[in-house]
């Protein structure tokens, strides 16, 4: 496995060397858990694997029964402006800012438009590190995010 770096910034690693699609799967479900419910606001850069990375995030977040405000491609600062300006729970900035192209990460947000505290990304990792992923059932989703009026997609 290649190199992985997990912070209170967020996951950043080379995609298909460290980052590949369990590994989003897992860190997005343990963000999933770690919010809990509501909306949450993903944005990205234009890297080549952006949407691909994108996509994955989403879906995972939605098969948790959250509610999904994709704002496309933007800036990291215009998604955590979001996560305040909609009053999210939280929100994921997929960007690896200035590494290189191979690189990507999630960058994790709390419900203020920052990066999570010291505290906040332990309880998270907590989550992560029971690894146990329970999806929402196809009933619950239904109810859930037909419920919401904030879902968007591109």
């Amino acid at each position: 496995m290649g190199t992985l770096m997990t912070s209170i910034s967020g996951i950043r690693g080379i995609v298909g060397d460290g980052l590949d699609p369990e590994t989003i799967i897992k860190h997005t479900n343990a963000y999933a858990n770690f919010v809990g419910s509501g909306k949450v606001v993903i944005g990205r850069d234009a890297r080549i694997t952006g949407e691909m990375v994108n996509q994955i995030v989403a879906g995972t977040l939605l098969a948790n029964g959250i509610d999904v405000v994709d704002i496309g491609i933007c800036p990291t600062p215009t998604v955590q402006f979001n996560v305040k300006k909609l009053a999210a729970q939280g929100g994921i900035a997929i960007s690896a800012s200035h590494n290189p192209n191979e690189w990507n990460a999630l960058k994790l947000l709390n419900g203020t438009g920052q990066f999570l505290s010291p505290e906040e990304f332990d309880k998270m990792q907590k989550h992560f590190k029971r690894s146990e992923i329970k999806y929402k059932s196809w009933i619950k989703l239904a109810s859930e995010l037909n419920s919401s009026k904030e879902y968007k997609s591109r």
